[in-house]
């Protein structure tokens, strides 16, 4: 039994949990998958319904989002925005309650096999929809989140890892993974390894010893921390003390739960709750222009990989290379909200870092009059442009460059 859960536990982590980058991007984020009880005409339109709510909520990162006036016209939408669909048969494991005093050959039976329908929607249609119903969207672009869950045992403690073996750990893993699908929200566990050890004891976790806590999760390159010690109250209630770090501030919350699943659903709908109220916002009115610069920029592959970083962030619509030299790159962008959510949006990966504008303040010269014009006046707010008397019968201009936003390429 355990190895079926196991194999499906890591299959998950390489679609899901691999990439180790402070923002992470979510592929499944117009898809769902819902159990049947049944594959007839009723029990699929059920489920359709119930997937279509369950991609509102990953897009819009709002879990009460059925509570929202537009609702019910978003809801009749649901059939005609599938785009794709399959049905799915999963063998499903007993949980550790079902399997207590059972003798071991039941533990090799076959497990039982549970009926899901699994359903891709049009992501522009959605996404439009939405837009006209002026409710907003949240990128595929998202925070990833170190998970470190442990609890006392009569020899020591246990920590949930990537490696996990025991039942009770399987059951912690398998309600992880539907959360986070469920709310796409990027969740990684530690490996647990050599150096994992080396750089952090149990009881320290346990202790929530903060400096050394965050020191040993830098490895995994994670933008928050959430820490949860878990105490059993009694054989059916599990009392939680939660810790999170996330952009340089600490939070605490506790709970109690009946189950496993309770446990970690709450967690991570509370943690997708407060990336959601961050980083969703609803960009309306005219694109606004700013002037980002970002300093390291020293061969070809990073100009592209800096460009296409940004054309991702929510709040920008439009990039464009303003100029080049040694190793800075100016790029005037294109954005709605505020400079502040371009600012937040741009710290989710860990690609850039902020310095000090006044570093990369520059003046260079041009003799595309026309463009400099349309830009200085335009799209470039503080580009100051100065006549240079030459010689020569064409006119030179003098373009200072100050940006709004500098970065470090980090590489």
């Amino acid at each position: 039994m355990l190895w079926i859960m196991r194999y499906f536990s890591f299959f998950f982590l390489l679609l899901f949990f691999t990439t180790t980058l402070y923002a992470e991007e979510v592929l499944h984020l117009f898809e769902a998958k819902i159990p049947l009880a049944n594959t007839d005409k009723l029990a699929q339109q059920r489920a359709t319904k119930e997937a279509f709510t369950q991609v509102l909520i990953k897009v819009t990162g709002n879990r009460t989002i059925y509570q929202h006036p537009s609702y019910p016209q978003l809801h009749s939408q649901a059939e005609k925005l599938v785009q794709q669909y399959r049905f799915e048969n999963v063998p499903v494991a007993p949980s550790p309650a079902t399997m207590e005093n059972k003798p071991d050959s039941v533990s090799q039976e076959i497990p039982a096999i549970q009926h899901f329908l699994w359903i891709k929607f049009n992501a522009l249609g959605v996404k439009h929809l939405l837009q006209q119903h002026k409710i907003a969207t949240w990128s595929n672009l998202r925070p990833s989140t170190l998970l470190w869950l442990i609890k006392p045992t009569e020899t020591g403690y246990e920590l949930l890892t990537q490696q996990t073996t025991s039942p009770e750990q399987e059951h912690y893993l398998h309600a992880l993974q539907q959360i986070s699908y469920q709310r796409g929200i990027p969740v990684h566990l530690p490996f647990w390894d050599l150096q994992d050890q080396a750089n952090i004891r149990l009881q320290n976790i346990w202790k929530g010893f903060e400096q050394t806590l965050q020191q040993a999760s830098k490895r995994y390159q994670t933008q928050a921390i959430l820490i949860g010690r878990v105490q059993t109250s009694s054989q059916t209630q599990w009392q939680v003390n939660w810790t999170l770090y996330f952009n340089g501030q600490s939070s605490y919350w506790q709970a109690q739960h009946h189950s496993q699943k309770m446990l970690i659903n709450d967690a991570i709908n509370q943690l997708a709750d407060k990336f959601a109220a961050q980083f969703v916002h609803f960009y309306s009115g005219q694109a606004q222009h700013l002037l980002l610069a970002i300093h390291g920029i020293k061969q070809f592959q990073d100009y592209q990989k800096a460009l296409q970083y940004l054309q991702k962030l929510p709040p920008i619509k439009k990039v464009y290379i303003r100029h080049v030299s040694a190793e800075n790159a100016y790029f005037d962008i294109s954005y709605q909200g505020t400079i502040k959510n371009v600012a937040q949006a741009v710290a989710l990966g860990h690609l850039l870092t902020p310095i000090n504008a006044a570093i990369l303040t520059q003046d260079y010269q041009s003799d595309n009059d026309e463009k400099l014009v349309h830009v200085v006046a335009g799209e470039c707010e503080n580009c100051q442009k100065i006549s240079v008397d030459k010689p020569d019968k064409e006119a030179k201009n003098t373009v200072i460059l100050t940006p709004d936003l500098s970065y470090q390429f980090l590489q």
